[in-house]
């Protein structure tokens, strides 16, 4: 089972994405840099770094993190999820449990 997180954006597009442990480990490496606490004290910024790095790695966001979260508009995370993420058919991406 994975956690799987949808991004809305505020032009109403969505994308799902599949957190794997390359994109949580980069969420936690982030979060420690950033002084950002533990999942407990920053669950927001932490799930949607772990949603923007999965996203990353499949190639489907290119711009800086702060940049990227400007243009999220809403964050949906379905932990311990058994579906395939609908915006990445060509491949793993990356999605963190919360």
């Amino acid at each position: 089972m994975a956690t799987i997180i949808t991004i809305t954006y505020t032009d109403g597009a969505a994308v799902s994405t599949r957190i794997n442990m390359r994109a949580l480990c980069m969420a936690e490496e982030h979060a420690i840099r950033e002084h950002w606490g533990s999942m407990n004290e920053s669950p927001v910024r932490l799930n949607l770094y772990a949603a923007y790095a999965s996203l990353r790695l499949a190639g489907k966001v290119d711009e800086p993190f702060d940049v990227w979260l400007d243009r999220v508009d809403a964050m949906d995370v379905e932990a311990g999820a058994d579906a395939n993420p609908t915006a990445s058919p060509n491949g793993p991406t990356s999605p963190l449990g919360a």
